[in-house]
């Protein structure tokens, strides 16, 4: 596999969030996580190969880090999220899917 995996683990571990964030969605692929808060905010971490993480260039994070997203619109946050082997997808509070 030429991605890295986030947690490559046997074991349940906590995974290292900064002090008041909660994670109300999980979505994993074999290659990277995301996951929402609940404010809305989307985390990531893993193998960006597929540029699912983030417009940037292909890197891999191997913590949760938090993403921001320019084609939102005004107003719009992300309420649910999915993962796929090479792609994600965003459920936004207005219905949309990104």
């Amino acid at each position: 596999m030429s991605g890295y995996r986030l947690l490559e683990r046997t074991t349940l571990a906590p995974v290292p969030l900064p002090a008041g964030v909660f994670l109300t969605r999980v979505a994993c692929s074999d290659e990277f996580t995301l996951a929402v808060d609940q404010d809305g905010n989307v985390w990531g971490g893993g193998s960006n190969s597929y540029r699912t993480l983030s417009d940037s260039a292909s890197t891999t994070t191997p913590v949760l880090t938090k993403r921001t997203f320019s084609v939102l619109p005004v107003g719009a946050y992300i309420v649910d999220v999915a993962a796929g082997s090479s792609y994600a997808l965003f459920l936004t509070n207005n219905g949309s899917v990104m």
